[in-house]
């Protein structure tokens, strides 16, 4: 296990584990699978993966590395949805 982040409160961890996406609560001691939502990409052929993740140091957005190697996927913790989709393909 090498690609997860840990709240700044140590509350709650996220990490990647085989293409998916998990929340695990340290202090409730569940663990729960998080869909992301790349709705906000129109290509019906995109494969919404994340293979990299890093946390805000003040904990309010995870960012996901998505496994192109040119998005970024902008996740809320609070809210457990996509905030946005950052992209740095050059038009």
């Amino acid at each position: 296990m090498h690609e997860f982040v840990i709240t700044p409160d140590s509350a709650e961890v996220y990490l990647l584990y085989e293409e998916t996406f998990y929340r695990f609560s340290t202090e409730q001691l569940f663990v729960e699978e998080i869909p992301l939502d790349c709705s906000l990409i129109q290509d019906p052929l995109y494969k919404c993966f994340a293979d990299q993740i890093m946390i805000t140091p003040d904990g309010s957005e995870i960012i996901l590395g998505m496994e192109n190697g040119v998005d970024f996927l902008i996740f809320d913790p609070v809210s457990l949805e996509t905030k946005r989709i950052l992209s740095m393909n050059i038009l």
